[in-house]
């Protein structure tokens, strides 16, 4: 027996039928799937299959609209220039900034943000590492292109959304 808290426990797929055909895979093979909060018993009958498909449905919409939500407030940090998860490239390092953009501290590979309201950006890593970046081909042709000096940021570009170290921003740190 599978004891599922509630019908949309059991999954929020974007397609109510893909949970239905889990439970009778379950059903098939002889595995009983009990919900310990619906008010109807999963006895197989019309009435109960139905409030299942509409309470999966419910349970879509309801995914669906709190995946557009996420990814709005995702794409605006973002554009504002924090780190939405994954390691860091190499040549740069993820630091922590409190919600004045002050630096908090370095995050070690794998390791998360304590504090809910603090944001992750990325700076510059090691002295080397940023030199072997620096050295490859594309970035130094690109350096040629615009006088010796720093290119400016490109759509695409290796390292896209680092915090140059030299920009003047307050958020702005590392290795200069």
């Amino acid at each position: 027996m599978i004891l599922v808290l509630d019908v949309s426990r059991w999954g929020r797929f974007q397609d109510p039928d893909q949970a239905a055909h889990y439970e009778f895979i379950c059903k098939a093979a002889g595995v009983r799937v009990e919900y310990c909060a619906e008010a109807f018993e999963n006895e197989g009958s019309v009435m109960s299959a139905l409030l299942k498909q509409f309470k999966r449905a419910m349970a879509a919409e309801f995914s669906r609209e709190l995946s557009v939500k996420i990814a709005k407030v995702q794409r605006g940090l973002a554009a504002k220039g924090y780190r939405q998860g994954g390691p860091a490239g190499y040549g740069l390092r993820r630091q922590v900034v409190n919600e004045a953009g002050e630096p908090c501290g370095l995050l070690a590979k794998g390791e998360q943000k304590a504090v809910h309201s603090h944001r992750v950006i990325l700076v510059p890593g090691p002295v080397e590492e940023v030199e072997t970046v620096a050295d490859l081909p594309a970035v130094r042709d690109r350096r040629h292109e615009h006088g010796g000096h720093r290119a400016p940021p490109q759509r695409g570009g290796l390292a896209r959304g680092v915090q140059e170290p030299l920009d003047p921003s307050p958020r702005a740190s590392g290795p200069r």
